[in-house]
């Protein structure tokens, strides 16, 4: 990972990134990479040249993001599929890599470790993420008020119960 540092107020113009002088900005940069610069703290994806771990950054932000802003369950479990959509591709994407790999590397090598690795955690997340109940039950002897506090209840731990999963990565 790059540092990032923050200057407190820019000494000079820099149009380029839509910086004014005085402002405060981040720059970081990347090995080999020409200098970034932002009015905001740079993303964790943002600070990573590996594509596996930018995919999987800008995935356990997203999980991170969710919020009680889903009116329905079938909202937040349409956007969990979305997610492990996107989990699986990453999996298969690294499985691909493993496979391309000679056959006596796959095993011996650090690299093949750890693209193995990866995949039983991707594999082990996408698990955990499939044993989450997304089911929730009306008592119709309730005012319309107490069914929607007690669905935004269910919604909310929903959440909580997805963003206490991991990658483990």
């Amino acid at each position: 990972m790059a540092k990032v540092t923050l200057v407190k107020k820019a000494q000079k113009d820099y149009p380029e990134h839509n910086i004014q002088k005085g402002e405060s900005y981040y720059w970081w940069q990347l090995f080999r990479r020409p200098k970034q610069f932002s009015k905001t703290p740079p993303t964790r994806s943002q600070l990573t040249q590996s594509s596996f771990l930018q995919s999987l950054f800008a995935i356990e932000d997203r999980i991170s993001a969710l919020s009680g802003y889903f009116n329905f369950i079938e909202e937040l479990e349409s956007e969990m599929e979305e997610i492990k959509s996107e989990i699986e591709s990453l999996k298969e994407e690294v499985e691909g890599n493993l496979t391309n790999m000679p056959e006596h590397l796959r095993e011996s090598s650090d690299s093949g470790i750890l693209m193995q690795e990866r995949i039983d955690g991707l594999e082990g997340w996408i698990n955990d993420l499939d044993s989450i109940d997304y089911s929730f039950e009306v008592d119709d002897s309730q005012t319309i008020e107490k069914q929607e506090e007690e669905l935004s209840n269910c919604i909310s731990n929903i959440i909580d119960e997805i963003q206490q999963t991991s990658s483990g990565l």
